[in-house]
């Protein structure tokens, strides 16, 4: 079956309102959970995940705090949890210090972290890379790729990017990990077309953060059940 990831910033927009919002994804069955961790400048996120990462950060967010969300979440759920970051979460929170039975996999935007420094690393393509810094990123790689759209920052809007279909059929020819396709999908109509151009899943953000913000619960209900008939 094709999969539908889901994005969420970690306590946002309240530790009982993030909480809900997992309840919601348990309740519907979703395979993954995309969790960021909150920085100062997450600058390759669209402004609605900017704002969320700010808002926890000013809530006092730290180390400990997420290493007991994530102890909570592992003992509670049963979907797999996809941590999401950047250097600085690396280094601020000492995030690979982190127990790895916590989560499934980490992505890190702006560094490669290899399978060394963690066993369950998660690279991100597009289609301005090399073939030689695929293949590389390949040999870090486990879980599933994460196939940018395009080259550019999440929640753009607009219409749908065709980047990412050129690079479905080189990444499939040097791994057999499933390929999941991120940035810019909005709703089922771009799920339904990123699936016929041969991806196994998606990855959803800003639009799933926004329909929340203006619809809550009963809107990302809708929302996932929309997304759901698709796949």
């Amino acid at each position: 079956m094709k999969q539908a990831v889901f994005y969420a910033t970690l306590n946002y927009p309240s530790e009982k309102e993030f909480f809900q919002i997992l309840d919601c994804l348990e309740e519907n069955h979703i395979e993954y959970v995309e969790l960021g961790i909150p920085v100062n400048d997450p600058y390759m996120d669209g402004d609605i995940v900017r704002k969320s990462h700010r808002h926890v950060i000013n809530q006092g967010f730290n180390q400990n705090k997420l290493v007991d969300i994530l102890k909570r979440i592992h003992n509670a759920y049963s979907f797999k949890t996809i941590i999401m970051t950047y250097k600085e979460g690396l280094d601020l929170y000492n995030i690979l210090d982190t127990p790895e039975p916590l989560f499934t996999g980490i992505l890190c935007v702006d560094e490669l972290i290899s399978k060394e420094k963690c066993g369950k690393s998660i690279q991100i393509y597009n289609g301005s890379q090399s073939i030689n810094e695929i293949k590389k990123r390949i040999r870090e790689n486990e879980v599933f790729l994460y196939l940018m759209s395009e080259t550019g920052k999440t929640g753009s809007g607009g219409k749908l990017p065709t980047e990412y279909r050129d690079m479905i059929p080189i990444l499939r020819s040097h791994s057999t990990l499933p390929i999941f396709v991120g940035f810019g999908i909005r709703d089922e109509n771009d799920v339904s077309e990123i699936l016929s151009n041969g991806a196994d899943g998606v990855i959803i953000g800003s639009s799933f953060m926004k329909t929340y913000e203006k619809e809550g619960l009963k809107g990302i209900q809708i929302y996932i059940e929309k997304i759901k008939k698709v796949l």
